[in-house]
């Protein structure tokens, strides 16, 4: 976990970047946590790209901003104030996106159509998944 202190004395342009953690040679979770109020600095948002889209977030203390670490993103130079935040990353045991993204399917079918399945199939859907589960995991 990191700690990332941003004024606007020690603030610079960032160009958008892809996390990557000396520890974790590949991230596969980034999460930006805010710990004091968005009103006590001037501009400083997280930007996160995701496909088209640009999401800007300046969070309450206490929130959190979790997002995939091959994500582009960025934060804005801070103007004035001083913004607080802790960085942390979380590695999958699913190391490839797709196997992840294929697991992250299975589970949201099972979730959202779960109690309309019979018992039989609901449970073949669950043991497929963890047998794709222990297959890719590293």
């Amino acid at each position: 976990m990191l700690a990332a202190e941003q004024s606007a004395e020690r603030s610079e342009d960032c160009d958008t970047w892809l996390d990557f953690d000396a520890f974790l040679a590949s991230p596969s979770v980034s999460c930006t946590a805010f710990l004091n109020d968005p009103d006590q600095y001037n501009d400083g948002a997280l930007r996160v790209t995701l496909g088209e889209a640009e999401l800007r977030f300046k969070g309450e203390p206490g929130t959190a901003i979790v997002y995939p670490s091959y994500t582009l993103h960025k934060v804005e130079k801070v103007t004035k104030g001083e913004r607080l935040v802790t960085i942390t990353f979380i590695q999958s045991r699913i190391q490839e996106v797709t196997k992840r993204d294929v697991l992250c399917d299975i589970n949201e079918v099972a979730a959202l159509e779960g109690s309309n399945m019979s018992y039989e199939n609901f449970t073949r859907l669950q043991s497929a998944q963890f047998n794709l589960m222990r297959m890719w995991s590293k």
